[in-house]
């Protein structure tokens, strides 16, 4: 599945002007790598948590991941996007550096990596707690999720192949491609305003830069 995300990701960069740095490119996959690691054993644990006899809720694991992982490749992209930003703002104003987001140093460095790593797993920490309590609260989903996946219900292993292979690898390559545009620095692709936002309004009130479209920023 990983190699699949990761391969759309190889595709992009090789339409960018001017392409990233293999090693900048790196970094930048790096986070959705370790973000997917964490995402996928939190979604395995709630997957049996929420599957639980005496929640009340479906009592089928397979449908909670595959809510998991639908709700993770949709609506968790902008609210990815909206923690990223807070957690951002939050930390400049903590007047931390070299965290502009996909820019490393020249030559790029791990400990800016290391950095801004934290910093979106942190984010996308937060981002699944709301996602969590919107499939624990919304009474419907779970007959909802059971029923987009009940024709492979004549077949377990069917059930569990779409599940935890095929859906998640289809999904997480349209999600790595959305993300890797917000958290990549907007000096390389087409120079848009990727991520997130226009902050230059927001960040100015803290009186200081756009922490994911300068140049310049302090290392």
């Amino acid at each position: 599945m990983g190699g699949i995300a990761i391969s759309s990701l190889v595709l992009k960069r090789r339409y960018e002007n001017p392409r990233r740095p293999w090693r900048v490119w790196f970094y930048d996959v790096g986070k959705q790598v370790l973000g997917a690691l964490m995402l996928h054993f939190l979604n395995l644990l709630a997957s049996i948590l929420f599957s639980d006899d005496s929640s009340g809720l479906d009592e089928n694991p397979c449908t909670w991941y595959f809510l998991n992982v639908l709700f993770d490749t949709t609506i968790g992209v902008p609210l990815l996007w909206a923690c990223l930003y807070y957690v951002y703002i939050l930390a400049f104003k903590l007047k931390m550096t070299k965290i502009v987001s996909g820019q490393y140093g020249n030559p790029p460095e791990f400990a800016a990596f290391a950095k801004q790593a934290g910093l979106y797993m942190i984010a996308l920490i937060l981002a699944k707690v709301f996602l969590y309590l919107i499939l624990y609260t919304v009474p419907f989903l779970d007959d909802w999720g059971a029923y987009l996946i009940s024709w492979t219900n004549f077949d377990l292993r069917v059930q569990i192949l779409f599940v935890m292979f095929i859906f998640p690898a289809v999904m997480n390559a349209v999600q790595y491609y959305l993300v890797d545009t917000m958290i990549q620095s907007p000096e390389y692709g087409c120079n848009s305003e990727h991520f997130p936002g226009n902050l230059d309004t927001s960040m100015s009130r803290y009186g200081t830069f756009d922490p994911f479209k300068s140049q310049t920023a302090p290392h």
